[in-house]
């Protein structure tokens, strides 16, 4: 089953993709990280498996390992739509 794209904003520079039951979210801007950014999902729980700013990658280590993530009802004021909001550290995936 080919990945689907979740969301594309150039200005942001953040691309985020499904596949299976994984979402894949990356930040290519070299400055900026994101707070709360919201990405469309569906109903569930999502578990950070893979995280390249940890430092065995070289990077800062700004995201504790494992986290949940809970998909919300309500997104763009819909109540049909499911999201999560995830920091997304500048230049990771």
């Amino acid at each position: 089953k080919p990945a689907r794209l979740l969301k594309l904003h150039q200005g942001d520079r953040v691309i985020v993709f499904e596949r299976a039951d994984l979402v894949l979210a990356f930040n290519f801007d070299a400055v900026r990280s994101y707070s709360d950014y919201g990405i469309a999902t569906r109903p569930g729980s999502y578990r950070q498996i893979l995280e390249t700013d940890a430092p065995a990658f070289g990077g800062f280590g700004r995201l504790a390992p494992g986290q949940i993530h809970e998909a919300l009802p309500g997104f763009d004021g819909d109540q049909n739509r499911y999201a999560i909001k995830m920091y997304l550290p500048s230049r990771s995936a």
